[in-house]
Formats: C-alpha cells, structure tokens, sequence
C-alpha cells in the first residue's frame, strides 16, 4: 500500500536559492532510491518562500529506509539552517473509499 508524506516548509528568504539548489538534488537522488515513487514540490503562490512537498513511497518501510539513510540525515541536518521555522511533516497511508 503506498504511503505519502506531506511536508510544509518556510524557507529564509536569503536562504531560498541556496536551498532550492540542495533540494533539487535531493529530490534527484531520493527518486532514485528504492521505493520513492513521486516527490513533488509546489510552492505558495502568494510566498515563495513557502513549500509544500508531497511524497510517495511504495510502502511504509520503503518511507522509513530513505529517512532513516545517511544521506537523508546528512540533508535534513545540514538544510535546517535555512528554514524559519520547523518544517511540519504528516505521514498518510493510501485510503480507497
């Protein structure tokens, strides 16, 4: 069953080009990864210092080998600098009514 997570994110605004150049590649190498199917990033259309991303892996354990991976920890821990406030993440299973 797939498995989605959301996050929200604000960027310092004199952090923004610098950050989205990291998250470029991030977003690169974690879709090359074993079990990342989509990773979107949309921005707000009245901030463009705020993010959304929306990501879907194949499975829960497919979700917690990326975040759990060095690489991933090394992004989050070495990104968190540019952000204004804690980013706000929210984990959700596939739901089919």
């Amino acid at each position: 069953m797939a498995h989605y997570v959301v996050a929200h994110i604000t960027v310092n605004a004199e952090d923004r080009d610098t950050f989205a150049a990291l998250l470029s590649e991030h977003v690169r190498l974690s879709l090359e990864g074993d079990g990342c199917e989509a990773f979107d990033v949309r921005q707000d259309v009245s901030d463009r210092c705020k993010l959304v991303y929306v990501e879907r892996y194949s499975n829960k354990a497919a979700f917690d080998r990326h975040i759990g991976s060095p690489r991933v920890t090394a992004f989050l821990s070495e990104t968190q600098r540019f952000l204004s406030r804690p980013a706000d993440f929210a984990e959700y299973d596939e739901f089919r009514p």
